[in-house]
């Protein structure tokens, strides 16, 4: 009786998991069209790339600090990259600025910005 109890718990996690997936598929389909739309009259502010990253954040539910960070897993999700490939530009040729503490990588949302409006690096 209890496991099919968690049965259903877990079935109803994994819909409202799927719902909140297609909810976020739908904003980000909107954002960049509203960027195509941006790019083509005029260059993005850094500032509007920054809302939109803390929109997306709040949006999938990530953890932003204080100061404008996220971890390494959500920023690799929001800039369309694999952990990994960030990992690979720490060690390699592509410096993205990041900070670890206690062996959390985190990085600041204005220097995703940065590398998604073609500052610093290119993606």
């Amino acid at each position: 009786m209890m496991r099919d109890d968690a049965l259903n718990q877990i079935e109803q996690l994994l819909a409202e998991q799927k719902r909140m997936a297609e909810r976020l598929d739908h904003v980000e389909r909107k954002l960049d069209r509203q960027l195509g739309e941006r790019a083509g009259a005029q260059s993005i502010d850094q500032t509007d790339t920054v809302s939109m990253l803390r929109m997306a954040c709040a949006e999938r539910g990530v953890i932003v600090t204080a100061d404008g960070r996220v971890g390494e897993n959500d920023a690799a999700a929001l800039l369309g990259k694999a952990s990994q490939t960030l990992r690979n530009w720490r060690a390699g040729a592509r410096p993205l600025p990041f900070s670890k503490i206690g062996g959390t990588v985190t990085y600041h949302l204005q220097d995703l910005a940065e590398l998604l409006d073609g500052g610093k690096s290119d993606a």
